[in-house]
């Protein structure tokens, strides 16, 4: 089957793509993002987590007074989280259409892109508890 694609793809190729340029190719691009996002947070149970650590940032930041390089920092680390989540996402609904049933490689990609989802939140939550926890302290 994979040489199959390949001579498909051989006989296919029409050499580089041409890149469109403008206003409306710039409209067009925004707009295919922006339903992506859409998409990714009305379908996704992975946006229900987003949101949530999205929210309790935001209560964090405003009861505590967090400084602005704090919430710059949040808010830098919560758009990653987001893009890789979204990322993520994306790779596993390639995988799933490829090759619905179990294999090994597939498996690979999606835990890999789990595990980079989680290596950020882990280290959201770690700069939570150094920055939060010692002003939590204080308020006793």
């Amino acid at each position: 089957m994979k040489q199959e694609l390949k001579d498909n793809n051989k006989n296919n190729f029409k050499g580089p793509r041409k890149q469109k340029l403008g206003i409306k190719a710039f409209y067009d691009t925004c707009m295919y993002s922006l339903a992506g996002i859409f998409n990714y947070f009305l379908h996704e149970a992975s946006s229900k987590r987003v949101i949530f650590s999205i929210i309790m940032e935001l209560i964090l930041v405003l009861t505590l007074k967090a400084s602005y390089v704090q919430i710059l920092t949040f808010i830098v680390l919560l758009a990653t989280i987001t893009a890789v989540e979204m990322l993520n996402t994306g790779i596993e609904e390639i995988c799933d259409l490829v090759c619905p049933e179990y294999n090994k490689a597939i498996k690979i990609a999606k835990d890999s892109g789990s595990g980079a989802t989680f290596v950020l939140s882990s280290t959201l939550f770690v700069l939570n508890c150094i920055i939060f926890i010692p002003k939590i302290i204080a308020l006793f």
